[in-house]
């Protein structure tokens, strides 16, 4: 076909169809893959959704998956490389980090929170606003490098050593 064609009804095409340029079509069921592009050839999609400014896309000369809008994941999912993240993010359930991960800005646990693994762990530090001052655990020892205020009572087991 050539020029401009208009068909009132149903179309079945047997075997590929190839459309070039602009195509708009109230409605599209494929039974079948669809592959757009070629491996080392790809192109844009863009999916839009109900809300102004929110779509899915895939920036194929960034080779990037972009969701403006919310995503939601259901199910054991994984990612390897980078995962970037812009704006609030809720998890509800497990959230395991094999490797490291970089929080900027402020971070709400509302339950428990497990550093490392029983007879397993890694140091930790958690910094102040005072350049030099943290609390840091490692090797079985915790360490303050500036001031401590108790409320309530203190208990201590074992050897303990104040300076200061």
């Amino acid at each position: 076909l050539s020029g401009q064609t208009t068909v009132n009804g149903d179309v079945g095409v047997m075997g590929a169809l190839t459309v070039t340029g602009t195509s708009t079509v109230a409605a599209v069921d494929v039974g079948g893959t669809v592959t757009v592009g070629v491996d080392g050839t790809g192109h844009d999609i863009r999916a839009y959704g109900t809300t102004s400014g929110s779509y899915l896309e895939w920036d194929e000369d960034q080779d990037t998956l972009r969701v403006l809008g919310e995503v939601a994941v259901t199910g054991d999912s994984s990612f390897t490389g980078t995962l970037d993240v812009t704006g609030d993010t809720s998890v509800t359930g497990a959230l395991a980090v094999d490797g490291a991960a970089s929080v900027t800005g402020a971070v709400t646990i509302t339950a428990g929170l497990t550093v490392g693994a029983d007879g397993a762990g890694d140091t930790t530090e958690i910094f102040g606003a005072t350049a030099g001052h943290s609390l840091r655990y490692a090797s079985d020892l915790l360490t303050v490098t500036s001031g401590v205020t108790v409320v309530g009572d203190l208990s201590l087991t074992g050897a303990s050593s104040f300076a200061g």
